[in-house]
Parts: C-alpha cells; sequence; structure tokens
C-alpha cells in the first residue's frame, strides 16, 4: 500500500444523493412502507429514486407476518441509528478502488479491509512482531478495522429502485437492486447481523472479498466520475463532519459545473451549504428548522412520519451565531488543507448587518464564492472525464448506456 490511494468516485446525483441521506441519516419507516427505513429523491413532485435499508437477498415486496415484520423493523431502525460520516467515506473508498482497477463495468475486484482504511487516508503501524496480519503490533488497529467492517456490512443492506435518468425521459426507467455486491466474506452472507452488535472477534479482522457496485450503478458509465480530495476522507467523522459533509458537495458541484477547459469558481448560497451539511436551515427568528432536504410528496402518514422522524433528529436546533461560527470554522479548514482554494461572502451580505434582528434570514440569503483548490484542478488537468460526459455531449440512455441523471 506505498501507492497513493485512488480519489475518482461516481459523479452523477444519484450517488451523491444517496451518500447525504447516509451521512445525515434521513432515512425513514412509515406503516405502508413495510418494516425497512427507506428515502425518496424526489423533484417537481416526481420520484425519482428510493433506496432502502433491506436484508441481504431480499426484496422490498416480501410479505411477512406482523410479529417478523416488528422484530425486523426494529433491526433494522437499530442499523439506520448507527450510520454516520463514515458510511460515505466507506462507500466512496470501496467505489474508488473498484474504480481504478479496470474498464469492465461487470468484474468483481478483490479489496480487504485495509485497502478501505487505506483508502480513507488512514495510516497503518509498521512496526510489530511475527507474520500474522491480524496481529495488533503492526497493520491497523482492530477497533479501526472493526468500524470499517461494520459500515460496511450496513452498506449491503442498501437496496436502490432508480425511476428515472433524464428528467425529459416520459417513459419510466426502471432498475433496481443492491447498491454493493460482495463475494468471498465471513459476514456477506448475513450483513445485518455484524451491523448490529455481532460477530465478535471475527468483525475486528482483516477480511479480503470480492465486490464491485450493485446494478443500480453498474448502468451508468465509467467516465462519469469525480475527483474528490483525500483531505475530505482524513478528517475525524465524529468532530469534523461540517468538513466532510461540505467538501463532498464541493467536490459534486465542482465536477457538475465543470467546463472543458478549467474547473470554475462556485457561487453558492448559505441557504445551499447548510442543506449539504445539516438536515435543514436554521430559522434565527424563533429558532426552528424549516423544511427538509428529502421532501415527501406521498400521502398524508408518509408525510407526517418524516416530519416526526426528522424532528426526533433534531430535538434541540443551533442558535443562528453559532451556525454561523461552525459554517465559516469549516470553510477556513477546508481552504487550509487545500480542498478549497479561497472563499468570500458576495455582495449580499455585510458584515455589519448581524446587528440587525433579522440577521439569520439576511445571512441564509447571502452568497458565498469559493474557488476550488490546486489539487482539484490540477486532477481535472491531468486525467480529464471523458468529453461526452459534459453538457449536452452524452448519449441519451439505452440498455447499455445512461446519461447522468439531473
Amino acid at each position: 500500500m506505498d501507492a497513493a490511494p485512488p480519489r475518482w468516485t461516481y459523479s452523477f446525483s444519484y450517488y451523491h444523493y444517496l451518500r447525504s441521506a447516509l451521512a445525515q441519516r434521513t432515512f425513514y419507516t412509515y406503516a405502508q412502507s413495510g418494516p425497512s427505513p427507506l428515502c425518496n429523491m424526489r423533484r417537481r413532485n416526481r420520484l425519482y429514486a428510493e433506496f432502502r435499508l433491506l436484508p441481504s437477498g431480499e426484496t422490498p415486496d416480501r410479505r411477512r407476518p406482523e410479529s417478523e415484520r416488528s422484530a425486523l423493523r426494529e433491526r433494522l431502525g437499530a442499523a439506520r441509528d448507527q450510520l454516520t460520516d463514515l458510511d460515505p467515506d466507506i462507500l466512496d473508498a470501496a467505489v474508488a478502488h473498484w474504480l481504478s482497477a479496470g474498464s469492465d463495468p461487470d468484474q468483481y475486484v478483490w479489496i480487504d479491509t485495509d485497502d478501505l482504511l487505506y483508502g480513507r487516508g488512514l495510516r497503518h503501524k509498521v512496526n510489530g512482531q511475527g507474520t500474522n496480519a491480524n496481529a495488533i503490533g503492526r497493520g491497523y488497529a482492530p477497533s479501526q478495522r472493526a468500524d470499517a467492517n461494520r459500515a460496511l456490512c450496513r452498506l449491503l443492506l442498501l437496496w436502490g429502485d432508480v425511476k428515472v435518468i433524464h428528467p425529459h425521459d416520459r417513459d419510466p426507467f426502471v432498475e433496481d437492486g443492491p447498491a454493493l455486491e460482495v463475494e468471498s466474506a465471513s459476514w456477506s452472507e448475513a450483513p445485518l447481523a455484524y451491523a448490529t452488535g455481532a460477530g465478535g472477534d471475527d468483525i475486528r479482522k482483516r477480511h479480503r472479498f470480492r465486490l464491485r457496485p450493485g446494478p443500480i450503478f453498474r448502468r451508468f458509465p465509467l467516465f462519469q466520475r469525480m475527483y474528490q480530495p483525500l483531505a475530505i476522507h482524513k478528517y475525524n467523522y465524529h468532530q469534523r463532519w461540517w468538513e466532510k459533509r461540505l467538501g463532498r458537495y464541493l467536490s459534486w458541484q465542482w465536477r457538475v459545473n465543470k467546463s472543458e477547459s478549467e474547473v470554475p469558481a462556485l457561487t453558492k448560497s448559505i441557504s445551499s451549504l447548510l442543506q449539504a451539511t445539516l438536515l435543514a436551515p436554521t430559522d434565527g427568528r424563533h429558532g426552528r428548522r424549516e423544511g427538509a432536504e428529502v421532501r415527501s410528496y406521498g400521502d398524508r402518514e408518509e408525510r407526517k412520519e418524516e416530519r416526526r422522524s426528522a424532528g426526533r433528529r433534531n430535538k434541540k436546533p443551533a442558535p443562528p451565531a453559532r451556525v454561523r461560527t461552525r459554517l465559516e470554522k469549516a470553510l477556513k479548514q477546508l481552504s487550509a488543507d487545500d480542498v478549497i482554494g479561497r472563499w468570500s461572502y458576495g455582495s449580499g451580505w455585510d458584515p455589519s448587518w448581524s446587528r440587525k434582528s433579522n440577521w439569520a434570514d439576511l445571512w441564509q440569503r447571502a452568497d458565498v464564492e469559493i474557488v476550488p483548490g490546486s489539487e482539484v484542478a490540477a486532477a481535472y488537468a491531468e486525467d480529464p472525464p471523458d468529453a461526452s460526459d459534459e453538457p449536452g455531449g452524452a448519449a441519451r440512455p439505452t440498455s447499455s448506456s445512461a446519461e447522468e441523471s439531473p
């Protein structure tokens, strides 16, 4: 593991939406959806995709007795409650390793637990005695391997159902299946048990297995990829989750807005940055959280349960002044680590307005200009994605190819 870890991962919006749902834990349950937590990607009252947490080898439409449904709902809810920002990190590391291995969309690649940790930029010990790869004195710590293995088990519970590829398509596009497929692992047949605490010493060991993305992702061309700086993965997912989420969002936006010759500076509102980091922006006057990034347009019971679930996740919203301080601190840290070059407020914000009673509303509507870091600009200059991935240049989705989602 002397070579630099691969940094290119998927760039289409379904993949980024799934990463945000994992980090923000926006999976919810209600009676009509069955025992599995789900999250919907909707735009303009149209369902684009749906992701669920399901046991391995099962489908959403399977019928179960009420007692079994209750037990499964409780176990899947426990797995959902353990989702953290480590899960999208492990997903990015796995996909980046797979993309760097070749050009066959159906191939499996061999990968082990330490490859996932190395893909996050974690340094491993080189000292120690003996030749046992699972020894405590060398390699990664057992607790680090356990966290990575459990995160991968939670990812194996993901089931996706993509219904729309291009917003102008009239006919629905149907593709469903797991988000990741794993073979030759001791926990691949029962990931739910390992994700919720089982496994004992086995989950703390270094495992080697075969992996590939599921059918919902393999339908997209391999050139739809983006560069993500390693510094984003190095951040502690308990303490630096602001930097992680902002870094993922900005890396995706640079890829989406990239021209043929350069990566442009982004102009984003404070509200959009907060939605990429928090579940929803903060209402400064009343201390509420208005709306949700994942809005449901289903029946009344579904909307009610989604609001109730969002309320449980955000019982005590932070004061607006604290949110502003933390956001600016995250942007400064990203600039210091060369994830972004520089950032500055646009003409829509004056620091003297912070003395006004409605300053939080004015601040959320203000724009911020963010320039990409030198690492991102150099990566796209040296290894640009295929030209057919540029806006207006991709082919319409067929049985063997698919255009970047909206």
